[in-house]
């Protein structure tokens, strides 16, 4: 799989593909839905300096994605299968402790796979 069809999976999930959402109380920006501190952890661990603003920017916002769950997937050494990334998005860096808090987004998010004939178990490239 593709991380642009991932990206494809995540945006419509998060907010129907629109760059200007606002969701979570305020919380979440953009196409993603990211928050503050998914953005402050990319920051942290990669050394950039995106602000919160660029999540309505659709190709920064690809660029924080994939470092964030890049990062997560390989300091947790999981594989960066959609499933694991996925999980990553919605849960955060610590969801491999409670995975039961991320399986109704993964529903979702297989839900739409399927109807693209892609399996939430393909490795992401």
């Amino acid at each position: 799989m593709s991380w642009l069809q991932l990206l494809l999976v995540i945006g419509t999930i998060e907010s129907g593909l629109d760059p200007n959402a606002i969701g979570d109380n305020g919380k979440a920006y953009g196409q993603y839905q990211l928050w503050e501190i998914y953005i402050d952890d990319v920051n942290r661990t990669q050394g950039t300096n995106f602000t919160h603003q660029d999540a309505f920017n659709v190709e920064k916002a690809e660029q924080i994605v994939m470092l964030y769950t890049t990062y997560w997937c390989e300091r947790r050494n999981l594989p960066m299968t959609a499933e694991n990334i996925l999980r990553f998005h919605n849960g955060g860096s610590n969801w491999i402790h409670k995975p039961h808090k991320t399986d109704a987004y993964i529903k979702k998010c297989e839900k739409l796979l399927d109807k693209l004939n892609l399996n939430i178990h393909s490795i992401v490239e």
